[in-house]
């Protein structure tokens, strides 16, 4: 097995992790210093491998992507998302709603059907900056809502289904409780110990009945007219077969998913932006050479062509990944990783870094200053988007998610406010 520290007797490196004041990833990333790209950890009784190199993440995430489909069980999944994609061990069942997700929500037709209610989010969330001229604005909430109000049109057809600031604040609840190493999952025999399993069983009665208490009016409405719209809920409530659980877990991926990673995204990309202002000045002339003078709104369709601002997006997703963990895998039988000469046993965990891959000197030349280098070979090019994975677990919201941060990017740039 790859290098180790010392472990605790039965918790093993459970206490290297318990750390209230950094972030998992941030451990991990020191860690990675001192044993290498790849190491073992031995969290309570599960086997666990960390990668921090970009090279051994592809073979995991494209080489060798059946064998680590799958996902461990964990109790923030257990108690809010009992029946999602998102962590789905990996199986029938995770393809039924695979194919569910790809072929019947996130289709280019229906997201490109929802793109001028997207346009007018995006007029609103201008206005609400040109009003605010000279003052503080807390961009990270204001982010937060638009996004979500842009979620919320696709997923449920209005976004007005629920006061942002309420579910914002469940969201962000369920954040700080998923991102919790809960010591059931590893030691199972001390799951009386979390304490925080009130919480998550509170939190998630309250999702759900809020979720639920839309779904009945859902139905409801399309009984009166006779017929549906467009939106995830419509597609997800006219399917055979489909339980409100399911239903409610799908469109709660969707919208937390969705409303987290895109924020983020967009927030880094615009503080670059606001840090190396001769970066903001070729971005704004490039807008100035492909938008019209005479347009004061840059559409879905311009974003192919804006090939400056798109090196932008993928530099800050690289440096500020959204999630810079991605989300357990597990291994679903023995494996022999080339990369690193490991033979790796069944049923081990994997914790791939993307904050530490996004740092490897070894890939990129200067990678923490924010240079706009051309991505020179294949391997780079691939390695860009692993922030929205690869293989059978991959985002399907990868294109909604790029496309919202391409858009509000350009749309505050070419309105220049305040800039």
């Amino acid at each position: 097995m790859p290098p180790s520290p010392r472990a605790f007797p039965i918790l093993g490196h459970i206490p290297l992790l318990a750390s209230n004041s950094r972030g998992p990833h941030l451990i991990l990333f020191d860690l990675a210093k001192k044993l290498g790209l790849i190491f073992y950890l031995r969290l309570g009784y599960t086997p666990t491998l960390v990668i921090s190199s970009a090279k051994i993440a592809q073979e995991i995430l494209k080489t060798h992507d059946r064998t680590f489909s799958s996902r461990p069980s964990l109790t923030f999944a257990e108690a809010i998302l009992p029946d999602d994609l998102i962590f789905a061990r990996y199986g029938t069942r995770w393809r039924e709603l695979r194919k569910i997700c790809t072929l019947e929500l996130f289709t280019a037709r229906r997201v490109g059907s929802f793109a001028a209610v997207r346009q007018a989010e995006m007029e609103k969330f201008l206005a609400m900056l040109s009003q605010n001229l000279g003052r503080t604005v807390n961009m990270t909430h204001e982010l937060s809502v638009l996004t979500l109000e842009i979620m919320q049109t696709l997923v449920f057809g209005t976004s007005r289904t629920f006061g942002a600031n309420d579910f914002l604040r469940l969201v962000h609840q369920a954040n700080e409780l998923g991102g919790r190493l809960h010591i059931g999952d590893y030691v199972p025999w001390l799951k009386w110990m979390d304490i925080s399993l009130p919480k998550l069983r509170t939190l998630a009665t309250k999702f759900h009945a809020l979720l639920q208490a839309h779904i009945e009016e859902h139905r409801s409405s399309i009984a009166k007219q006779g017929h549906g719209g467009e939106s995830f809920l419509d597609v997800l409530l006219s399917l055979d077969n489909m339980s409100d659980l399911t239903i409610r877990c799908l469109m709660l991926d969707a919208v937390s998913a969705g409303l987290d990673t895109t924020a983020t995204a967009i927030e880094w990309a615009l503080i670059e932006l606001l840090l190396h202002p001769q970066i903001l000045a070729k971005a704004q002339k490039e807008l100035d050479d492909v938008i019209p003078a005479s347009s004061a709104i840059v559409s879905e369709a311009d974003i192919p062509n804006l090939k400056y601002l798109g090196a932008i997006v993928k530099k800050s997703l690289r440096q500020h990944p959204p999630a810079p963990l991605m989300v357990p895998r597990e291994s679903t039988a023995e494996c022999k990783l080339e990369e690193a000469g490991y033979m790796i046993p069944a049923k081990t965990q994997v914790l791939i870094n993307l904050y530490a891959i996004g740092r490897d000197p070894n890939i990129w030349e200067n990678p923490l200053e924010f240079i706009l280098e051309r991505m020179s070979n294949e391997f780079n090019a691939a390695v860009e988007p692993m922030t929205f994975c690869f293989g059978r677990r991959s985002c399907p919201g990868m294109n909604l998610g790029l496309t919202a941060v391409h858009l509000v990017s350009l749309q505050v740039q070419l309105d220049n406010t305040g800039w």
